[in-house]
């Protein structure tokens, strides 16, 4: 699964962007288990991974509202809109970085940024579409 991966990994900050175009289908899983089964499935990991996991979870819906599964999320029209959604995406997470250092810094004046997060901005984003989530 990409979130194991990501936990694998020793980048300070790990996001994992999901980019979906629809709900959880798949024929062989429907056929032996209830009809939502799947998107409970989907709803319970994200919940999961939103509430304890280190790894910061986007997700991207194309032609597909997905903000109701993931809490930082955005919809598209179509693919083209793709490449804009991701940079905004990632964008306001080092953004949202950016101002929590600057917020704790004026909270706790002289002593810096000792956050924990990379200063750089670096992180590991694994943008693969888990087959099991």
């Amino acid at each position: 699964m990409a979130h194991d991966r990501l936990l694998a990994r020793s980048e300070q900050r790990r996001i994992l962007m999901v980019i979906s175009d629809g709900v959880p289908l798949d024929e062989a899983t429907l056929s032996a288990n209830p009809g939502s089964y799947l998107e409970q499935h989907l709803r319970s990991v994200v919940k999961w991974i939103e509430a304890r996991s280190q790894i910061e979870l986007v997700a991207i819906g194309i032609g597909h509202d997905v903000t109701d599964y993931y809490r930082r999320a955005v919809a598209i029209e179509n693919a083209e809109q793709l490449c804009g959604a991701m940079t905004d995406q990632l964008a306001m997470l080092f953004a949202g970085d950016r101002q929590n250092r600057a917020c704790r810094a004026l909270r706790a004046p002289g002593t810096g940024d000792r956050g924990g997060s990379p200063t750089d901005g670096s992180a590991e984003i694994d943008a693969a579409v888990p087959d099991d989530v």
